[in-house]
């Protein structure tokens, strides 16, 4: 809906925090938490960027994926300000359905082979971008070298177990 209030912050903190209670101290479970909006942060009143932030960086360090996908904005400020890193956010044209259905794809294979131990990491290849109409992926660079960096460092991380949704 147009014009409409997007409480992202709150809304992924809250996700976050269910997911963990859900897991009941199982350390052995792969967790991807996807994050997908197509709006910017705007009306979150619980907590702050630097909340969720430490939160996902807290949670990456026990091996958690992370992915931002963003309809039709630029998704790499707020995924960087989340502490996700640039290859794992995606901005998508929401407005073409191939791209639409390409993002989606890219998304859930990603998720099948992380799951599978196929892969270590969620990341998105720079054709799965290209094939989503990312047309902000060229100046991802810039807008999150730490986030980027500290996901790097987490590609020799592993857990073994089931995936679950």
């Amino acid at each position: 809906m147009p014009r409409a209030s997007t409480p992202l912050i709150d809304a992924a903190y809250t996700t976050i925090k269910a997911v963990e209670a859900s897991l009941s101290g199982d350390a052995e479970t792969k967790v991807v938490i996807c994050i997908q909006t197509d709006g910017q942060e705007n009306a979150s009143n619980e907590h702050s960027w630097e909340d969720l932030s430490a939160l996902v960086e807290e949670k990456q360090a026990l091996g958690w994926q992370f992915n931002f996908m963003g309809a039709g904005i630029d998704a790499y400020d707020q995924g960087a300000r989340m502490g996700i890193a640039v290859h794992q956010t995606l901005s998508y044209n929401h407005l073409d359905p191939m791209a639409h259905k390409a993002a989606f794809m890219a998304a859930a294979e990603n998720t099948r082979l992380f799951s599978r131990g196929a892969v270590k990491s969620t990341s998105y290849s720079d054709e799965q971008k290209r094939a989503a109409g990312d047309k902000y992926t060229g100046s991802a660079a810039g807008h999150s070298r730490k986030a980027a960096s500290k996901a790097h460092t987490k590609k020799g991380s592993s857990i073994q177990g089931d995936f679950k949704l």
